[in-house]
């Protein structure tokens, strides 16, 4: 496998539809100068000014339906500098190696004798409300945890410290 990350920024003070269109546009062009299918993204990280309130619109968009959804993905609740409304951070395989077995946020990765797990956790408003950040923490560990032992990873002998 040979990974490149890179970014891409919709154009600031764009509403989301707009960027996520505009975002769509870019990475397509990314891959086609690349000879790449969109099967080879590997992971991406949508950045969103109010993620709370976009997720709804990201998930029906067709950037997500589409792409997104066929990598290891999740989001991220914190605004672009240019006041932007979304940007996308991704991983791409260059040389299209890769084997995917899961969802967009629970997803085994692998190439070669290499595998990679990606597994993205977020809390409700509801499950969240009553929990100290410790706690939510905590929480997002014990849903890790089922998950990496099935690899022999032993995410709940980790120190407190590591998140």
């Amino acid at each position: 496998m040979r990974e490149c990350v890179d970014f891409i920024s919709a154009p600031a003070y764009t509403p989301l539809e707009q960027s996520l269109d505009a975002i769509q546009g870019a990475l397509a062009e990314w891959l086609r100068a690349r000879n790449l299918q969109e099967s080879a993204l590997i992971w991406a990280r949508l950045f969103l000014s109010d993620a709370a309130n976009q997720t709804d619109l990201v998930k029906s968009h067709p950037l997500y339906r589409n792409t997104l959804s066929h990598s290891a993905f999740s989001y991220i609740g914190q605004p672009m500098l240019n006041g932007a409304k979304a940007g996308l951070m991704f991983a791409a395989d260059l040389s299209q190696s890769i084997r995917k077995e899961g969802t967009p946020d629970k997803m085994t990765i692998s190439s070669g004798d290499t595998t990679m797990l990606f597994h993205s956790i977020r809390l409700t408003d509801e499950e969240a409300k009553s929990l100290t950040p410790r706690q939510q923490t905590e929480e997002i560990f014990n849903r890790h945890i089922p998950h990496s032992a099935n690899y022999t990873l032993c995410l709940d002998l980790l120190p407190d410290g590591t998140w």
